[in-house]
């Protein structure tokens, strides 16, 4: 399944220019403005958000800190024509993933998102490993679940509480 990519940019030039530089390996959704991403990023549930920092109406700053406001955790690599350390220490604080001061090489675009991509992946691999960890155990499924096993389990489960209030 193709992952899908979020560009955020109020100029139709660099929507176009991002969209032909990454759409062979990635589904590719837009919004001119912080308001229509919002209804995309609810409709198109993107795997990575490119924003741009200047935007009409709420700046791309202020729509990163309302996704993460929110619980969104996808991904979000900031685009801007800023050449400024204040604005980009700004975005990475907000929980932007990386930021890229536009006139960058495609390449470079093309290796940053492939990068955020995998990390994303490995993160939400690790995630359901955790989560699957706390359900089944240390040992997973290596221990049977005949009644004496969850006798065992029990028992030792609950002479580790009593050690605990000690």
């Amino acid at each position: 399944m193709m992952k899908t990519i979020l560009i955020v940019d109020d100029e139709p030039a660099a929507r176009y220019g991002l969209r032909r530089a990454l759409e062979a390996k990635y589904r590719i959704a837009e919004a001119d403005s912080a308001e229509a991403a919002r209804e995309a990023l609810a409709r198109e549930q993107p795997d990575l958000v490119l924003l741009d920092v200047v935007l009409p109406g709420q700046d791309g700053l202020s729509f990163l800190r309302w996704m993460r406001e929110q619980g969104s955790e996808v991904p979000v690599l900031m685009v801007s024509a800023l050449d400024t350390a204040k604005t980009a220490v700004e975005a990475l604080q907000l929980g932007a993933a990386d930021y890229l001061v536009k006139g960058f090489e495609l390449e470079e675009l093309r290796q940053r998102v492939a990068t955020l991509m995998k990390l994303a992946t490995l993160e939400k691999e690790n995630d359901a490993l955790r989560r699957r960890l706390t359900t089944e155990g240390q040992f997973g499924q290596m221990i049977g679940r005949s009644r004496r096993c969850g006798a065992l389990s029990r028992w030792r489960t609950a002479w580790r509480r009593r050690i605990r209030r000690c």
